[in-house]
């Protein structure tokens, strides 16, 4: 079972990382992240899972600018400051715009390793906050298209938590 462990530690300008990676789904992407983290990690090959020893680091965003082929949202003014410690994700001075819709987000996700791998529920506290929302804003697609396509959307019954929206 092979054991990984690394640091990770800069600044990453992103028009500069999508002329290098050239990711076709990236339309539009401006801004730049600022990344700090150390991990260690081991593929448990025996029962298909990553066992995480530690991870800790942030992930600084800071006015983001994407837009995605085939999706009609712009994500705009993104900053805040994403964060993983052992087994807890979480977002601090989250923002960001979506057409007219404004949003501040806070939030804390516990448990991921478990949950990702399947062992265990997904706990969580956010708090979102906005002057205005827009619906349509934050859909790929248009109320008709849902109608029309049938879609249904269901959130997973093992996140367990409470989340706050203030408008």
């Amino acid at each position: 079972n092979p054991f990984f462990e690394g640091k990770a530690k800069g600044n990453i300008n992103l028009i500069s990382a999508q002329a290098i990676l050239r990711r076709r789904e990236i339309e539009k992407i401006n801004g730049s992240i600022s990344v700090n983290s150390s991990f260690a990690f081991q593929n448990n090959t025996s029962k298909d899972a990553i066992e995480m020893k530690y991870c800790n680091g942030n992930v600084k965003l800071n006015n983001v600018l994407l837009k995605l082929k085939e999706d009609k949202r712009t994500f705009e003014k993104v900053n805040g400051n994403l964060f993983l410690r052992n087994s807890e994700a979480g977002i601090e001075d989250g923002s960001l715009e979506v057409g007219s819709t404004d949003l501040k987000i806070e939030g804390v996700f516990g448990n991921i390793y478990d949950y990702l791998n399947g062992n265990g529920n997904l706990q969580t506290e956010v708090h979102i906050e906005s002057n205005h929302i827009n619906i349509e804003d934050i859909g790929t697609t248009s109320k008709e298209q849902k109608i029309i396509d049938g879609r249904v959307y269901a959130i997973p019954n093992d996140i367990r938590g409470f989340i706050s929206l203030s408008v």
